[in-house]
């Protein structure tokens, strides 16, 4: 079908019908390309259409996604964000914004932190000129906050970037006693799928017994929306009320117990999944016991312990260490200035500095490793202008120019699109983009930077299947070629057929001429890795590197022939060597035994270098033959192909490992072979993450799969036995995305799948 449109040439209905191709359909954009992005730009996109606003809002699967990928690929500075609350007007809230790896300066000042407003504070209420706010901050995670009403004590949920609020129901009096005094964390159970708001009431000394009641302590379940009274917390005091810090599945505040001996401090730790209580000890303290703040806060991917010394004005800061022998503690002196009293808000993105802020809200930095702090006086009158023209605003209501002045600040900036949005799509999308504007188009298409940055994010977060995309070519026309297409943890249908497998054409391929009705196929693919292909001439021997999804291509120089004879028979492997930042084409030129002498001729390599634009000869290769004139395929640093040595004593066979850095050889040994010399096709290919050899029976028909499993004690092989239909001829393709079935591809087109779990082929 696709050769009858391509002879018939391109009508006009054949134009439009490319355009409908070209649409990213509404499901891919949400399942493949919505939950890449950061939250601040996502929660944009509700105001797109009603299918975006519904499952950016309410879809927890694409919420927990979202969530699992921003923690996989972000700094801890930008998982754990800070927001600044204004206690004299409970209905401004601010976010602390960083830019390039430092943060984010509002009007090019020398300073280098700013913040942002944040418009979707559910607090209406004005507290100015209040003695103390009526509203507070008491918990927060995963960018939930919780909101408590300091008279009433209602609690509220509030997502800060999506404006969503829930009403927290109160909690039974009759299994909790009413106190004032409480304090609060919030944390995620990933085994519950749950997010738990636990609420600790404190206990006073009763006036006639003398005895100190307990610290009651309850779980509300975000899930259920119920309260339940748990154990109650195992010390006698609180060293802090501030709010129960998370980290690591568990939440954790800093305790004493009163009438211990050695008026132990502790930190408790207590985990949501089992709800149980663990004691930490604190290092030794060296302040008098009436003086009992300590600070609990996580810092990066470290929970932090800190407390001022009253001796000299300095400030403790202390990082737990968790090993398999037990806990140990990395302590810092900070001195402050004045005495005053700083809070660490974050650990910021270099890992070596600490950011704090001061209870006047100036703000201040601590690096690690020179033990220097330094106050950010600018900032500290920034800030206070900042929201004193929020607040001016405010009281003078909002104009039709105000209206205006915010929907400019809604518009996502250029570079935010590129540096922050782009890079995280898979390549296919991206490509399209490049047609939406000239610097889109050239980050795109020529920047290296760029290019490294989105081929790492996809790497990271994508399946073996993903990440290796398989590529059809038509031998009969070689201007068409073919994606091997999937939706939904199965491969796409084209035209709703019982068939699991589909594919795609390319509309890129540089290749136009047509090879129906010739014997053998002018062009042939040699060589691929992450995504480009060289495609050889069979007649020239000229080579073309192509990127399918850009339609991109660079002839590679022809081989001096000064350094190489000239050979019919060559194999190529291409692979990427990360110390150089390099493609690198392998090419080997296969020699014969000389008539008069009957003595082998070497195996030339040759290498290409995409960066120099140049060829090398290197070291011949190690062995007499090669098992199949099939290129070499690329894993871990290195390139792979399989020979053996005829003049050895055991005709011994060998996986042959090329690394591309080093470029040295290695030999593995290839199990037993159980046919004739004569036969020796022994194929190579990368199935998921691991190498795999195989090769047919001459015996019963069958086909040998070994997996390759490399460990410190040396190489182990896997072995499965395929049993074949009608003795065909089948080469694995790929790992499909459960991880438990192969698909192969015949040598006529026919595909098939092999389930490693029972052994069954089915074509």
């Amino acid at each position: 079908m696709v050769r009858k449109k391509m002879s018939e040439g391109c009508s006009r209905g054949s134009d439009s019908e490319l355009m409908e191709d070209e649409e990213i359909p509404e499901e891919i954009i949400i399942e493949e390309i919505m939950w890449r992005l950061p939250v601040k730009p996502l929660a944009r996109f509700r105001s797109v259409c009603k299918a975006f606003n519904s499952t950016i809002s309410s879809d927890p699967k694409f919420a927990i996604l979202q969530l699992k990928n921003s923690s996989a690929i972000r700094t801890p500075f930008d998982r754990q964000r800070v927001m600044l609350w204004d206690c004299r007007d409970c209905s401004s809230a601010f976010f602390l914004e960083k830019k390039n790896h430092q943060l984010l300066t509002t009007n090019n000042s020398s300073s280098e932190f700013a913040i942002e407003k944040i418009n979707t504070c559910p607090i209406k209420v004005n507290n100015k000129g209040c003695s103390s706010p009526t509203y507070s901050i008491v918990a927060s995670c995963d960018g939930l906050v919780c909101i408590l009403h300091r008279m009433t004590k209602s609690i509220l949920f509030w997502n800060p970037l999506t404006g969503e609020t829930k009403r927290v129901a109160d909690p039974p009096t009759r299994i909790f006693r009413f106190s004032n005094c409480r304090t609060y964390g919030l944390g995620y159970d990933s085994s519950a799928d749950d997010y738990k708001l636990v609420w600790i009431n404190l206990g006073f000394e009763n006036i006639e017994t003398g005895v100190p009641e307990p610290n009651e302590v309850g779980v509300f379940s975000l899930r259920t929306n119920s309260w339940r009274r748990i154990q109650d917390f195992p010390t006698t005091k609180l060293c802090s009320l501030e709010p129960g810090v998370f980290i690591n599945g568990a939440l954790y505040w800093t305790g004493f117990s009163k009438d211990s001996p050695d008026h132990s401090y502790k930190v408790v730790s207590f985990c949501l999944e089992k709800e149980k209580y663990t004691l930490l000890d604190i290092p030794a303290i060296d302040f008098p016991l009436r003086v009992f703040h300590i600070g609990i806060q996580v810092l990066g991917d470290k929970l932090a312990v800190y407390y001022p010394s009253n001796v000299d004005g300095s400030y403790h800061l202390f990082f737990l260490n968790l090993c398999d022998h037990g806990e140990s503690w990395t302590k810092h002196t900070v001195t402050l200035p004045n005495r005053k009293w700083f809070d660490p808000l974050c650990l910021l993105e270099n890992v070596e500095e600490v950011l704090f802020q001061g209870r006047g809200g100036e703000l201040g930095v601590y690096r690690l490793t020179d033990g220097i702090f330094r106050v950010e006086r600018e900032r500290e009158r920034e800030m206070e202008m900042e929201m004193e023209m929020v607040r001016k605003k405010k009281r003078e209501g909002c104009s039709r120019g105000s209206e205006s002045e915010l929907m400019e600040e809604e518009e996502i900036p250029e570079e935010i699109i590129v540096e922050e949005i782009m890079w995280r799509l898979p390549v296919k999308p991206l490509a399209r983009f490049r047609s939406v504007c000239k610097t889109l188009n050239s980050t795109i298409a020529s920047d290296p930077k760029f290019s490294i940055l989105q081929l790492k994010n996809s790497s990271a977060i994508r399946t073996p299947f993903d990440r290796q995309r398989v590529l059809l070519w038509d031998c009969r026309d070689c201007s068409s070629a073919f994606f091997l297409e999937k939706k939904n943890h199965q491969l796409l249908t084209t035209n709703n057929s019982s068939s699991e497998f589909a594919i795609e054409k390319i509309n890129t391929c540089p290749i136009k001429v047509n090879n129906k009705g010739c014997s053998s196929p002018t062009y042939s693919i040699v060589a691929s890795c992450d995504g480009l292909v060289c495609i050889l001439h069979r007649m020239t021997k000229s080579i073309l590197f192509w990127n399918p999804l850009t339609g991109e291509t660079k002839r590679v120089a022809d081989p001096p022939t000064r350094i190489f004879r000239f050979s019919n028979c060559r194999t190529y492997g291409l692979g990427y060597d990360s110390s150089a930042d390099d493609y690198k084409l392998v090419w080997i030129n296969l020699g014969f035994e000389n008539i008069e002498t009957g003595v082998p001729e070497p195996n030339e390599v040759g290498i290409f270098s995409l960066r120099t634009n140049s060829w090398r000869r290197i070291q011949d290769f190690p062995t007499t033959k090669l098992c199949s004139l099939e290129p070499g395929v690329f894993i871990n640093g290195a390139l792979y192909w399989t020979g053996f040595s005829k003049d050895s004593p055991d005709h011994s066979y060998k996986v042959v490992s090329f690394c591309l850095e080093k470029e040295k050889y290695t030999l593995l040994d290839i199990p037993a072979i159980d046919f004739p010399l004569r036969v020796f096709h022994i194929g190579i290919q990368v199935l998921g993450d691991k190498l795999a050899v195989y090769y047919p029976s001459n015996v019963d028909g069958s086909y040998h799969l070994f997996f390759l499993n490399l460990c410190d004690h040396g190489e182990s092989w896997t072995k499965h036995t395929v049993t074949l239909p009608n003795r065909k001829w089948f080469d694995p393709l790929c790992l499909l995305e459960n991880v438990e079935e192969v698909l192969f591809q015949g040598r006529g087109g026919e595909l098939g799948v092999y389930r490693l779990t029972d052994g069954i082929f089915s074509a």
